[in-house]
């Protein structure tokens, strides 16, 4: 039984090393899935206890490993479809890029959540000035703009 047990051992770890070795090209961009993802579930837990006053919610943590676990892969499945076509450094590129759009979006929702948290003060204002550059929200100030989103979207009701 302890041999078994041992040979089991063995062979997850060999699995396990093969798969890292396989997927390191981009273990760069999975570190900073985790790190950008644990900053997006600490700052929605604490804005969430000390703001919202609400309880810890479990299906609000899974929602986030969820979507934590379907980046990684999706990144994954592009990074090995990549090599398969023989597309490496273009694949590296597309992956790194995806890993860029996360970051922007949940980097929206971390500084929302911190400008909530910190209502008053200094860091206050650097959170809501970062909120207000990262989610362009200074693009909604163009009149232009504003009046062109509105005539493409009724032209796109009419269609």
């Amino acid at each position: 039984m302890k041999r078994n047990m041992e040979a089991l051992k063995t062979f997850f770890v060999s699995l396990f090393a093969g798969i890292a070795a396989y997927f390191n090209p981009i273990h760069g961009e999975i570190e900073s899935l985790l790190i950008i993802f644990a900053f997006n579930f600490v700052a929605g837990l604490l804005c969430d206890l000390l703001v919202n006053r609400a309880k810890f919610r479990y299906k609000k943590a899974m929602r986030c490993f969820f979507e934590l676990t379907c980046m990684m892969v999706f990144i994954s499945a592009m990074f090995s479809i990549g090599e398969r076509k023989n597309d490496t450094e273009g694949v590296l590129q597309m992956v790194s890029f995806v890993t860029y759009v996360v970051i922007w979006f949940y980097s929206q929702n971390i500084l929302r959540n911190l400008k909530l948290l910190f209502k008053t003060g200094t860091m206050h204002n650097i959170f809501a000035f970062l909120y207000y550059i990262v989610s362009v929200e200074f693009v909604k100030r163009i009149p232009f703009l504003v009046e062109y989103f509105e005539l493409d979207s009724s032209n796109n009701d009419k269609q």
